[in-house]
């Protein structure tokens, strides 16, 4: 990632939220005849082809060739994949998807939130703008 263009990462997120909404639609509509596991796998497919567009788009490929990078975007999307999973055993096992479908997309914001709060990350108007 380019530390000159923060831009692109903010942007990646976005899509992948929004993505992540209309997948809270969606499942909301086909959960009941589908197996959770399934759609999740469906859905982090979906969001990892769309992050890998975003890069290619955006990057450079000597960008694309750091090790550590590749390192660090495998544990993340293995977390990614975990609340994905664990969010949909919940939808499932909710009896309201519409607040499923609310509460979602606002999670990055509360979770940056959590961490201005407990201090890993600086408070600034761009973090309370995000």
């Amino acid at each position: 990632m380019s530390a000159e263009r923060p831009w692109r990462v903010y942007a990646a997120c976005v899509l992948v939220q929004l993505n992540f909404a209309v997948g809270a639609v969606v499942a909301a509509l086909g959960l009941p005849l589908i197996h959770p596991m399934c759609f999740a796998l469906i859905r982090e497919a979906s969001a990892a082809a769309l992050l890998l567009l975003w890069a290619r788009a955006t990057t450079t490929p000597r960008e694309r060739r750091v090790a550590a990078d590749w390192r660090a975007l495998c544990r993340v999307g293995a977390c990614a994949a975990a609340t994905q999973l664990l969010a949909l055993v919940g939808l499932k096992l909710s009896s309201n998807p519409t607040v499923f479908a609310l509460y979602q997309p606002a999670q990055p914001a509360l979770v940056a939130a959590a961490s201005v709060l407990l201090r890993w990350e600086a408070r600034d108007a761009a973090r309370a703008a995000g």
